[in-house]
């Protein structure tokens, strides 16, 4: 299974979701790519974002959660605020991936059995 999601909203701006968690956006420009947020990490980000772009990509960290830095570490650039720079540097636990990916199982088993309770913000593109 695809962890990854990702839907192509417009020249160059691509939105890349996790299952009901986090929105990451992938904005390409002519010389250069930008990531906004890395996700959870319970999934390699920086194949999928290689299969949408072949530019160099920076990433920008709109905030320093667990759920929005956690593919910090496949990518060379990132740019945070300064209060959050030494958290955004340290790795997530292994253990904590591992919680995080039973959690969001759980979750989404729960989702699936409530359908009507899903919503999408966009429109099928």
């Amino acid at each position: 299974m695809d962890w990854f999601r990702t839907r192509k909203l417009s020249h160059g701006v691509w939105l890349v979701a996790e299952p009901a968690l986090v929105n990451l956006w992938l904005i390409t420009g002519t010389e250069r790519a930008v990531l906004l947020d890395t996700g959870c990490g319970i999934s390699p980000i920086r194949p999928v974002v290689d299969a949408l772009t072949d530019l160099p990509v920076t990433v920008v960290n709109t905030h320093y959660h667990s759920d929005h830095i956690g593919g910090n570490c496949e990518f060379d650039e990132v740019i945070t605020h300064e209060h959050g720079a030494e958290l955004v540097a340290a790795p997530l636990a292994e253990e904590w991936r591992a919680g995080f990916a039973n959690y969001v199982r759980d979750l989404l088993t729960c989702a699936d059995a409530y359908p009507s309770d899903r919503s999408e913000a966009l429109p099928p593109a």
